[in-house]
């Protein structure tokens, strides 16, 4: 299968340089989170937690108990709070015994004391609530805890219009020292009303010497002044590469816009590196943040996309290492960087409890809110139908390859083509004698279905992945 590499955060030259701390974007306070032993965060150990309708979300919140001794040997009993098992019946026992990393007994206090004997510790929960750890199938650790430091986060729950960001972009050009880049992050522009597109025309008028970007919420769009064109050394004259495009207006003229990260990394890529945490303790302070929601099970889906391939892999065993990691964390390797991963003999289930590859990350199209979902009809809005990322064949032959060496496949796909081009896939590499079903496949927030494509995943046993 021919590769060609695009620039993006999966193909372009490292994005580690891009760790700075970025006083302002301090959304929370840190949150203390319960001093569980490491092989219980492993093995399924409980969070616990006070709910409090702070938000209309209903924020989980994880308060600090007293430290437990020998967490690892001793058996403890959780009382005083609510229990939640999840069982079929939803029951709330009175107490829960637990030892090492596993739940001895649950039921009232007597019955559990019966069971965990008179040396266990007993642990009042103070009327807080102990449940199960939640598991995030979908995320991006390594890039997000890059987005944490580096760029300013100006989405929908800090900003309720695009006339907002503009003056928040503008008050951060009148103090930051002259040419130190703007980069923001989360901007949604469905939810967030605009008068002027973004792109040239407003972040022009900002700075035409300070280069500005600023990245859509879904991650597939970018937006810059031509500052910050010019510092990526972009010309007017660009062609578009294939899956992605630099946007024009009637006339022919860049707008500013950029679709695929494709075609906005290399904006990305010019920033000048700066000082900030070294990778492992970002991941490390964003999985503080996941364990303060509860989750004790994370997600990375876009394994290389940090350090352009193994790199990725060896700072998440950092973190493990260190004895410090919050959550467990299962990788999922970006087929953008397939001979790296073969050099390095990556294989599924490398690594420990802790912190383990999974399956394998294959992305068929773009998103839908920004148009570059593959569709089967043209949006109402644009003359598209959006991007293929990958082409059929292509699919196909990355899906044949790891799927016949054990992996389970995690495919990006939006838009109704483009899940038919996942399906389509499957159907050719089962037909081929293939077990696609023991190996669980899935396809990634599978956002427009059809019930003819619903019964081809329901035979192929896909699972679809609504995040």
């Amino acid at each position: 299968m021919a590769h060609e590499e695009y620039g993006c955060p999966c193909c372009q030259a490292s994005l580690g340089n891009l760790f700075a701390y970025n006083p302002a974007d301090q959304l929370a306070a840190e949150i203390s989170i319960l001093p569980l032993g490491r092989s219980q965060v492993r093995s399924g150990g409980a969070a616990v937690a006070r709910t409090a309708a702070a938000t209309a979300c209903g924020t989980v919140l994880i308060p600090a108990l007293p430290p437990v001794p020998d967490v690892e040997a001793r058996t403890r009993i959780y009382f005083g709070g609510t229990v939640m098992t999840v069982d079929s019946d939803f029951a709330k026992p009175e107490a829960m015994a637990v030892k090492g990393d596993r739940i001895l007994a649950t039921g009232s206090l007597a019955e559990v004391k019966a069971v965990a004997g008179d040396s266990a510790d007993l642990i009042d929960l103070q009327r807080r609530t102990i449940m199960p750890g939640l598991i995030d199938p979908h995320t991006h650790i390594l890039i997000g805890a890059l987005m944490d430091q580096a760029m300013h986060y100006v989405g929908i729950t800090r900003f309720s219009t695009t006339a907002d960001i503009l003056d928040f972009i503008g008050q951060l050009d009148a103090t930051l020292p002259p040419g130190e880049w703007i980069v923001c992050r989360n901007y949604y522009p469905m939810l967030q009303p605009f008068e002027t597109p973004m792109g040239f025309a407003p972040l022009d008028a900002i700075s035409g010497t300070r280069p500005i970007l600023v990245l859509n919420a879904s991650g597939h769009i970018g937006y810059a002044n031509r500052a910050a064109f010019a510092a990526a050394g972009i010309p007017d004259d660009i062609v578009s590469p294939a899956g992605g495009e630099f946007v024009r207006d009637g006339d022919g003229q860049l707008t500013g816009e950029m679709r695929n990260q494709i075609t906005f990394s290399k904006v990305l890529g010019a920033r000048p590196s700066g000082a900030g945490s070294a990778p492992t303790d970002a991941v490390l302070k964003t999985c503080r943040r996941f364990a303060s929601l509860g989750l004790t099970t994370v997600s990375e889906l876009g394994l290389g996309g940090l350090l352009r391939g193994v790199g990725d892999w060896e700072i998440l065993k950092q973190a493990g290492a260190t004895g410090q990691l919050s959550q467990r964390i299962r990788a999922y390797p970006m087929y953008v960087f397939d001979e790296a991963w073969d050099a390095a003999g990556l294989a599924p289930g490398d690594g420990d409890d802790l912190v383990r590859i999974a399956g394998y990350k294959l992305i068929a199209d773009g998103s839908n809110q920004g148009f570059t979902g593959l569709q089967r009809e043209p949006y109402y809005t644009v003359d598209s139908i959006g991007i293929a990322y990958m082409t059929p064949d292509d699919l196909t032959t990355l899906m044949r390859k790891r799927a016949g060496q054990g992996w389970q496949i995690a495919v990006h796909g939006n838009g109704d083509k483009a899940i038919d081009n996942i399906l389509d896939a499957i159907d050719r590499v089962a037909s081929e004698g293939i077990d696609v079903r023991s190996l669980r496949m899935r396809i990634e927030h599978c956002s427009i279905l059809h019930d003819e494509q619903i019964e081809r995943m329901r035979s192929h046993g896909v699972s679809a992945s609504f995040l």
